[in-house]
Order: C-alpha cells, then sequence, then structure tokens
C-alpha cells in the first residue's frame, strides 16, 4: 500500500517566484515543508512553466488551469473543480497566506470539508486614524477569516496585541526566519573594511532603509556625527544603504558617510559582517529581514522597541531596544545609549556573540517547524481572546 504524504494546501494572493532571487517567507515555508517530506499544493493567481518542474512535491493550481480544466467537466467554476480534485486528493490542512477573496472561497470550501484551516494576517496594520476600506476590514473581514481559522497568524507580540483590540482569538505569533548559513559573522572581510578606511578596532556603523523622515534616518546620521566629534582620535566609519525623498539633503547635511542606493542580495552578507553597529531608529516597528539578519551576521542592533527590535532584541543582551516614551521618539535617549556603547569594546563583542546566538533560533529550519506544527497540531479550544506563543 502506498503511503500518502501529509499535503499541505496553500494560498497566495500573489505568484510565488522560485528563483534564488526572491527571498519571501511563503517561498521559505514552501521549502521547507518540501524539503521535510510535505506534498505541497499551491493555489496562487499565476505559475510558470518551471514552477511545476521545481520540486517533485509541489503541485502547483492556478485559475487559469482550473478553468482549462473544468471545460472538460461540463464547465465547472474554479472552486467546484477545486472542491472536486480535494474530493480525490484532500490536503491535511490549508494555509491562507493573506485575507483575500480567494481565500475567502478557499476557506468555505475548506470549512464544508472539514479541513482545518490557518491564516496569515502578516502584512496588515490597525491604522492610527479612521479609515473606511481598514475599518470594513478589521471589523469584518479580519474577524470572519479568524472566526474560520484554527489559528491566525501574526509576526510579533506588537501586532498580536494590536489584532486583540480587535477581539480575535487564538492568534499565533510566527516571526520571520533567516539563513543563518548564509547571514553569518565569518563572512566579515578585512578587504571590505579597508575599502571604507576603518581600522581594526574602528567601527563601522551601518544604515539600511529608505531616507525619509518617516523612517526616521536623519537620527541615524545625526547619531554618528555626535560619535565622530565625541571620539576625534578613532576613525569610525558609517556605511549608508538606501534612497529616498531626503537622500539629497542628508548627504549634504552629513557628508563624510559612504551612501550606497542599492545593494545587490549577494553582497549584504558579506557588508552585514564587516560592519559592527545597526542603527535602526524606526519608531513605525517595520518587520522586515535587515534586524534578524544583521544579528546572524554578530551585528549589534540598536533600535527603538517595536517590531523586529521588540521581538528579537533584548536589551544589553542581544543589541540595544530603547523603549518609547509614550509613543515619542526620545532621540537624546537614543545617541546616548550608542555613545555609552562606543565606550565599552568588551560589551559589543558580548552583545554580538548573543545577537548571533539568537538569531540561530529564528533559522529558517525552526520557523518552518513551528509553521508545520500549528497546521497539523489539534485546533485549540479557546473561550476568550488570547495570544498562543510559537511552539518549539
Amino acid at each position: 500500500m502506498t503511503h500518502k504524504p501529509t499535503t499541505i494546501a496553500i494560498v497566495a494572493n500573489t505568484p510565488v517566484l522560485f528563483n534564488q532571487a526572491h527571498n519571501t517567507m511563503l517561498r521559505h515555508l514552501i521549502d521547507g515543508m518540501l524539503h521535510h517530506g510535505l506534498q505541497v499544493q499551491l493555489i496562487c493567481p499565476h505559475t510558470q512553466e518551471e514552477d511545476h518542474r521545481y520540486h517533485p512535491g509541489l503541485i502547483c493550481v492556478t485559475p487559469s488551469h482550473m478553468m482549462a480544466s473544468s471545460k472538460k467537466k461540463l464547465s465547472l467554476s474554479p472552486i467546484a473543480w477545486l472542491a472536486d480534485y480535494w474530493a480525490q486528493n484532500p490536503p491535511d490542512a490549508v494555509y491562507i497566506s493573506s485575507p483575500s477573496f480567494m481565500g475567502w472561497q478557499v476557506t468555505r470550501l475548506a470549512s464544508r470539508l472539514a479541513i482545518q484551516t490557518v491564516t496569515g494576517f502578516f502584512d496588515l496594520t490597525i491604522p492610527s486614524h479612521f479609515n473606511c476600506v481598514k475599518h470594513i476590514a478589521n471589523h469584518l473581514v479580519l474577524p470572519w477569516f479568524n472566526s474560520k481559522s484554527k489559528y491566525s497568524l501574526v509576526n510579533s507580540i506588537h501586532h498580536a496585541r494590536q489584532f486583540q483590540s480587535l477581539r480575535l482569538k487564538r492568534l499565533a505569533i510566527l516571526s520571520h526566519g533567516v539563513d543563518s548559513k548564509r547571514f553569518a559573522p565569518c563572512y566579515r572581510s578585512t578587504e571590505l573594511r579597508q575599502q571604507w578606511q576603518a581600522g581594526r578596532h574602528d567601527l563601522v556603523f551601518l544604515y539600511t532603509g529608505p531616507l525619509d523622515q518617516a523612517h526616521n534616518a536623519e537620527l541615524a546620521l545625526r547619531t554618528f556625527r555626535i560619535i565622530k566629534d565625541h571620539f576625534p582620535s578613532k576613525q569610525h566609519k558609517m556605511l549608508c544603504i538606501g534612497s529616498g525623498k531626503q537622500a539629497e539633503h542628508l548627504k549634504h547635511r552629513f557628508p563624510g558617510i559612504t551612501y550606497i542606493n542599492h545593494v545587490p542580495a549577494s553582497q549584504l552578507p558579506k557588508i552585514y559582517a564587516s560592519a559592527d553597529i545597526l542603527l535602526q531608529p524606526n519608531k513605525q516597528g517595520l518587520l522586515g529581514n535587515t534586524v534578524i539578519e544583521a544579528m546572524a551576521s554578530g551585528v549589534v542592533v540598536v533600535g527603538f522597541k517595536r517590531g523586529a527590535v521588540a521581538q528579537h532584541v533584548q536589551n544589553h543582551v542581544s543589541g540595544l531596544s530603547i523603549s518609547l516614551n509614550g509613543g515619542w521618539v526620545d532621540e537624546e535617549t537614543f545617541i546616548d545609549r550608542v555613545l555609552a556603547l562606543c565606550d565599552r569594546p568588551d560589551k559589543i563583542a558580548s552583545i554580538k556573540r548573543n545577537a548571533r546566538y539568537t538569531a540561530l533560533r529564528q533559522d529558517w529550519q525552526y520557523v518552518t517547524q513551528q509553521f508545520i506544527h500549528l497546521l497539523l497540531s489539534p485546533a485549540p479550544y479557546t473561550s476568550k481572546t488570547q495570544i498562543q506563543p510559537s511552539p518549539l
């Protein structure tokens, strides 16, 4: 008797590009599940021909493919075709990557077939001011998906608490992972630091992100200028990667900094590992890859206690996590903390080691295991709103 592999159906709103140039969370999770021997049914708007040959365990299903097949089956609608397909090839669980019309249809079908569903709320935010579309989404769409899902996934404690305000239940945290082999301290390059004119005992500061007011890039650059004035005998350097509305203004106001508009993804591991301190003064709490990739590279991350910093950085242990003063950015505290750190090379070395150790626990291998556990574990019983910690 042939053993049927565990099958996960994934509904994606946008195409999942299976090439090395794209480094998305969903792509990593799919790769991880295939590596663990699971079969993946990918339901998304469009796939390329080579996607069908990407892995024997990957089955790509698109609406166009459903429609083409439906014509041979008395003009079934795409969702009816999927119901017919699942009758013969039922998945063990369904993951809706983000609420959408297609996700709504598939969730209803899964509910009718008694297949457990998990929904991702990763790209959603709670607006601080009234917005009609967001209001409808937050008070109608999200609660509906949450009520039909075994878990609703968010990527930080901060976002989980935001969604708690909507009285959503069964929230589980699944943070963004990192490729700890690709981002590692071993890629530190003396040659690259020499190009930056940084000596062995000098510090290289790094800012990466948009150069605009919303991301508070000016505070990072101003902090470095104060550090240069405070340590005139040192040859500390700063690298600023990014572009934006304030780029020309900042370049004129803060000379002596190396500005780079864009860096190829292949060069990022060496740049991160060759730097010492990443300044992230953004108060919005974004959850991109930068923080965890820098930590995996053995870099000290300094930022406000929001988003990825709040999620991954333990203050004075694996970085500097600075609390916001009633939601306001305390710029003087940010600058003072960095200044104090520059006077403690022993503490910098200790934080670098702890940052790497913290990032190892967020390797994609472990994040994928958490994801699989959330999909296949028994449905929890909850009588009230709660946040489910990540398993494992």
